[in-house]
């Protein structure tokens, strides 16, 4: 009997230990779910949003906090918020800085309820250079000197595609601007609508093409040229409309490296120009011609 006792109190002490172990395993904490507005990619000043919600476990959700790895460009780029029954979710915006680099930045999204129960989730933003100019040099090189000359530009592509006099006419739909050197007129820049004047060069038959961009360009640009990063389109269009030159279709008498053309071609892509080395010299109105230019033009 004495030992049907002891054994008794043996299963009693065993089971109320496995109730209160079942008691302190069973709590249920708060659950946060975050959902990314857009996309998690970006460069400085882009905007990154989430969508922060949260489920209850046992107890209320009393505070949210965000910390970003690595400060924003807005002030409230780290949020500290106490959760009251009339706030169900929480639009978070991330501003990249101005000076950011390409690289991640972590943001921990943390949720915590009066039982001090905790979850967490992590998300990560990748900086990447918005890249969206295209930037090449480019050697032009007068229609007078038949098909091993490459006058014709199809300015906004990729690396600027030249072609020659012969293959102006086939490809007339790509070409925006014209480069030829003549007596009067000297190292030039054209709109292949300036037609009074192409229709000098018998190899281009620009009266035969098709299709006739019309490309205008501009002097007078305060525009730092090497100064426009591959991600400042934005850029070339105030570059084109602050220049204090008129709109015309043909910039003549180019006479040294350096000086900065702006245009706007049919499609409406703005770009610079900066002028490059000569053969033969600026001044020289030889027929056989070639005009080294830089590009910066928008994507």
């Amino acid at each position: 009997m004495k030992k049907s006792k002891i054994i008794f109190g043996l299963l009693f002490i065993a089971f109320i230990g496995a109730f209160f172990a079942c008691e302190e395993t069973e709590k249920v904490g708060p659950t946060i779910t975050i959902a990314v507005i857009g996309d998690e990619t970006g460069w400085r000043g882009d905007t990154i949003k989430y969508l922060v919600t949260w489920s209850e476990g046992d107890k209320k959700i009393e505070n949210l906090t965000i910390t970003p790895s690595t400060a924003g460009a807005n002030t409230s780029s780290t949020v500290d918020i106490e959760i009251t029954s009339d706030i169900t979710s929480y639009e978070y915006i991330y501003v990249i800085s101005g000076q950011a680099v390409e690289g991640t930045i972590s943001i921990t999204f943390t949720i915590i309820d009066k039982n001090d129960e905790i979850d967490e989730e992590i998300k990560t933003i990748i900086i990447e250079e918005a890249i969206n100019i295209f930037s090449y040099d480019v050697t032009l090189g007068s229609p007078r000197s038949g098909s091993s000359g490459t006058p014709c530009l199809d300015v906004d592509s990729q690396g600027g595609n030249a072609y020659s006099s012969a293959n102006g006419l086939g490809n007339a739909a790509e070409i925006d601007i014209i480069f030829f050197n003549g007596v009067s007129n000297g190292y030039t820049l054209s709109s292949p609508t300036n037609t009074e004047d192409l229709d000098d060069f018998s190899d281009l038959d620009i009266l035969n093409w098709s299709v006739l961009n019309e490309t205008n360009l501009k002097t007078g640009v305060s525009m730092n040229f090497d100064g426009i990063e591959l991600y400042e389109s934005n850029k070339l269009e105030e570059a084109y409309t602050e220049a204090t030159g008129n709109e015309v279709l043909k910039i003549n008498l180019i006479e040294s490296a350096g000086q900065i053309i702006a245009f706007k071609t049919a499609d409406n892509k703005c770009g610079l120009i900066k002028s490059g080395t000569a053969s033969p010299e600026f001044g020289d109105a030889s027929t056989d011609a070639t005009f080294t230019i830089s590009v910066k033009v928008q994507q």
